[in-house]
């Protein structure tokens, strides 16, 4: 099953980093029990990605992000 998903990324948490966020989604991820794919590989990882990684100090009210 494949998700796409929009979020905001306001201005509370605009000094979080692209990698501080991707871990939280994740976790948000496995906590939720949702059923995930993972890559095929040494170390596998889930697969989702964001559009445009955001740089820090910027914020936004529309980021995509798809999940498979």
């Amino acid at each position: 099953m494949r998700y796409v998903i929009k979020f905001t990324k306001e201005s509370s948490v605009k000094f979080i980093s692209h990698l501080d966020l991707m871990r939280t989604i994740q976790r948000v991820i496995r906590r939720a029990d949702l059923p995930m794919e993972y890559s095929k590989g040494f170390n596998p990882h889930m697969a989702l990605s964001i559009a445009q990684p955001l740089s820090v100090g910027v914020y936004s009210d529309a980021e995509y992000m798809d999940i498979v």
